[in-house]
């Protein structure tokens, strides 16, 4: 469970803490939330019953399938985890807010402003964690994550409405179980990282990477490009991959008798030939934008490790030791180092705490103050003094 402390320190700095500025905000949030979900909702509520409960069945499954992307991300977060209800809060917002928004406008706009439209809807949850995490969102790294939980939470919602239009409009007699394993392969590829993920996990990147920049010009310009790339992406996607027709997807003497092709090897076959269509395609159109994502968080990952050594190596002792030090020097892009493995749990929180240090100091120092003069700073400090107590208890 949260403490009052965490939330402390994840809105430390943050607009929020000033009333007037928390009333706009939250006041802006409720509003757009609340026509989100009307505007999902109602739509829903417009279909009969038996549409309605295939839409539900294709929400577990999606629900399901969503795992493998939440433990990804969940996975690339290891230095400075961010706390569970916040990876929940940015999939959440890309599942009902974005999706909700885009479901109606995407319905009075043309095709081609389609992207523009879902790129935006889900951009707008982002740049709020951007502002009101500001002592959290710290590089391109904690960028890329918190789009792609916006992203995946899109897809999420998205897949359960696909398949339920896909059974609206298919032929009659068509068996649902094709249905679901057409539209499933072809939207959950790449590990559930494609698409929507990727394109809102670049523009997070963009936005990330304005942490380290110091004129006000290229804060502005690099988002701006980063929501560019993404609706070019996005753009690509739509005009280049769009998924082929169930029939399409399937065998010929298959597709000849669809209404009896339920059996259990006609599902998995479909599924497999959906998934490894829509996979082939993603690799070859969108090879440039994988590649350019995986050196970013490279890179990122290099300039976490730098800062880690750099801002750690004159703490004192009781907040790093020397042995912990030489276990910091050794780390790596793709490793990170582990304390105690009798007590791994508050290994993990003594580790967390001092990369949450050394980025806070990095941060203080780039706006040209003293880190010790920083209440964040010294609170970190507090903290890993208080868990060493613990586990000498």
């Amino acid at each position: 469970m949260t403490t009052t402390s965490e939330i402390g320190r994840l809105l430390y700095g943050s607009p929020l803490k000033r009333p007037r500025n928390a009333i706009l905000t939250l006041g802006s949030m409720g509003v757009i939330i609340v026509t989100a979900l009307y505007w999902l909702f109602s739509d829903l509520g417009r279909v009969d019953r038996a549409d309605l409960l295939i839409f539900s069945k294709a929400l577990a499954i999606s629900t399901l399938l969503s795992l493998v992307p939440l433990a990804v991300l969940w996975a690339l977060d290891r230095r400075e985890r961010e706390a569970a209800w916040l990876f929940v809060l940015a999939f959440v917002w890309g599942g009902l807010i974005a999706t909700g928004l885009s479901v109606r406008l995407n319905a009075v706009v043309p095709a081609l402003a389609i992207p523009v439209v879902e790129e935006l809807a889900k951009g707008a949850g982002i740049i709020l964690l951007f502002f009101i995490l500001r002592a959290e969102f710290d590089n391109m790294r904690d960028g890329f994550i918190y789009g792609a939980l916006v992203g995946a939470g899109f897809t999420w919602m998205e897949t359960a409405i696909y398949v339920m239009n896909a059974a609206i409009t298919a032929e009659p007699g068509t068996p649902p179980a094709l249905i679901f394993a057409h539209q499933f392969g072809v939207r959950f590829v790449l590990l559930g990282l494609s698409s929507h993920a990727l394109y809102s996990g670049m523009f997070g990147m963009a936005l990330g990477w304005t942490r380290r920049l110091t004129q006000r010009r290229q804060k502005i310009a690099v988002p701006i490009g980063g929501m560019a790339l993404a609706i070019l992406a996005h753009s690509i996607n739509n005009a280049l991959l769009t998924p082929p027709t169930l029939v399409e997807s399937i065998p010929p003497q298959l597709a000849s008798r669809l209404p009896s092709a339920t059996t259990w090897s006609a599902v998995w076959r479909t599924l497999w030939l959906a998934w490894s269509g829509a996979t082939l395609r993603a690799l070859l159109i969108f090879l440039p934008f994988v590649g350019l994502t995986l050196l970013l968080l490279w890179l990122s990952g290099k300039w976490e490790v730098g800062v880690i050594k750099e801002e750690l190596q004159d703490e004192a002792e009781a907040i790093v030791t020397p042995t912990e030090y030489g276990l910091i020097e050794r780390d790596s892009v793709w490793h990170t180092y582990r304390l105690d493995k009798a007590d791994k749990k508050r290994s993990r929180q003594i580790i967390r705490a001092q990369n949450e240090l050394a980025f806070r100091k990095r941060r203080v120092r780039s706006d040209g103050d003293n880190p010790d003069n920083d209440v964040l700073v010294s609170e970190w400090r507090s903290e890993i003094v208080r868990l060493r107590a613990q586990a000498a208890g």
